[in-house]
This record gives C-alpha cells, sequence and structure tokens, in this order.
C-alpha cells in the first residue's frame, strides 16, 4: 500500500489548521464566499461537532483553531470545502450529467476551489494554544492587509473581545 492512501489519526483536542484555495485563488471575502463559508461551518459542524476557538479568512487561505470531540478530523474538512464549494458551479464537476466513467475529465474542466490537503498542528499547552490564536487574528497584518488586527473585519477578533473570550489588549497585536 503506498503512503499517501494511510489515513492519519487525529485523537480529540485542540488544532490549529490551515486550508488554502486552489492556486492561491484570491476569492474567499467575497461576499457570496463568506456566506457559503458561514453555511458549510454550520452544516459540517452539525455533522462533526466542534468547538470553534478562533478563525480568520484571508483573501486565498484561512486559519482556524478549533477543540474537536471526534477523530475524524479530515472528514470534518471535506465535508466542510464540499458544502462550500457546491455554492458554486464555477468550482464544482458535480453539475455535470456525464456518468462516472468519466468523472476524472469533469474535474479536470471545472476550477478548483480549494488545495487537496490541508495543515493541521495538534495544541499541546496552553502557550502553544495562545501562539496559534495570535498568529491567525495578526495574519491580516502580517500579509499587510491591515495596519492592526482590529481593522480585518474576517475573523473573531471583534467578537470575541467584545464577548470577554480574548483579552482587550490583544486589539493591537504587534507581532508573535
Amino acid at each position: 500500500m503506498t503512503i499517501w492512501k494511510l489515513r492519519k489519526y487525529y485523537p480529540a483536542g485542540l488544532y490549529f489548521i490551515t486550508m488554502n484555495t486552489f492556486e492561491w485563488q484570491k476569492v474567499l471575502i467575497e461576499p457570496e464566499m463568506l456566506a457559503s463559508l458561514r453555511r458549510a461551518v454550520a452544516l459540517a459542524k452539525g455533522k462533526y461537532p466542534f468547538e470553534n476557538h478562533a478563525w480568520v479568512v484571508m483573501p486565498d487561505h484561512m486559519h482556524f483553531v478549533i477543540r474537536t470531540h471526534h477523530v475524524e478530523l479530515g472528514r470534518f474538512i471535506g465535508c466542510f470545502k464540499s458544502h462550500m464549494t457546491r455554492d458554486f458551479s464555477q468550482f464544482s464537476y458535480k453539475n455535470y450529467t456525464l456518468n462516472n466513467r468519466y468523472k476524472w475529465r469533469r474535474r479536470a474542466k471545472r476550477g478548483r476551489l480549494w488545495h487537496l490537503r490541508f495543515y493541521d498542528h495538534r495544541i499541546t499547552d496552553q502557550q502553544d494554544y495562545e501562539r496559534c490564536v495570535k498568529y491567525c487574528l495578526y495574519n491580516p497584518v502580517k500579509h499587510g492587509y491591515t495596519a492592526t488586527a482590529w481593522d480585518w473585519p474576517y475573523s473573531t477578533l471583534r467578537s470575541y473581545i467584545k464577548q470577554g473570550k480574548y483579552p482587550e489588549r490583544w486589539k493591537y497585536l504587534t507581532g508573535q
């Protein structure tokens, strides 16, 4: 059996996850994409429950810090990606009516929304947790989209500071 066919075992726990769009397409912060993203998260969360600790959506990638209560992290990511992709015919090959024998042709003719893989990191302690959350929130500043993390509307920073989940001083994150 080749190594790529082996499934990685994910014990329940805290994870830092990064997902990229295919060929770094800058489409994720368009209003239709954000609405689809919210729907996809809700649908995937219904099937594979998780707690969201932080997220940020950038034009071409996104970061999550989540706590899973199951061992199917890969299936959760797959469920999320497929629900989001189905909303956009320019990225979905499922709109064709050809039989399954020519499935690869349908994929080749249509665009892709997501890179095939994702990056995950198991968070091991409180210091690692805080570093990963801050990385999520600081990412728009790192990439030059805003001067402060507070200015980026597509993250958990504003709502979680208002709820008291993040310290007030995180408004002014200046680096790692």
